[in-house]
């Protein structure tokens, strides 16, 4: 089964650029490699970068699964641009917890996986009955890492 891996777009997070600190409080500085994950770039900020922390409705539907959460959304990153199947390095090493939803909005699919194996666990969760698409969170902080569709093969 082809996937892609869906990132959010830079337009959607523009106007953080032109707020000051004051106005955006919850703007945090990368002090390591890994842990400073961006859903626009799809990759770990450098150290040193800084990144909005902002509230973010990655699960809109009207059911009970309908959620949101922190996310980091870099400001002035150019959003990712990811062939079929391809699966950017932030998500190769972490713990994720994925979840496959109906059109609907309600959960068909839960598991865990090591990031190595995740497209084992994408092709399963693909095959489950009545999932549409999928979320992967970051199984430790358990923030929203990114959204995967079906796709066809490349």
């Amino acid at each position: 089964m082809s996937f892609q891996i869906v990132p959010l777009r830079a337009e959607e997070f523009a106007a953080l650029s032109r707020l000051d600190a004051r106005a955006l409080s919850h703007r945090l500085t990368a002090d390591a490699r890994a842990g400073f994950p961006c859903r626009v770039s799809l990759r770990d900020a450098d150290p040193g970068d800084e990144l909005p922390l902002v509230h973010y409705p990655h699960q809109g539907a009207e059911s009970p699964y309908r959620a949101g959460g922190p996310i980091f959304a870099g400001v002035n990153r150019p959003t990712a641009h990811l062939a079929p199947d391809e699966v950017p390095p932030m998500l190769r090493t972490r713990l994720l917890s994925v979840r496959g939803f109906s059109e609907r909005g309600w959960i068909e699919f839960t598991d865990v996986t090591q990031g190595k194996d995740r497209v084992t666990t994408i092709d399963r969760a693909f095959g489950a009955p009545g999932v549409a698409h999928l979320h992967l969170h970051f199984a430790r902080p358990g923030c929203d890492a990114c959204r995967v569709d079906r796709a066809e093969p490349a």
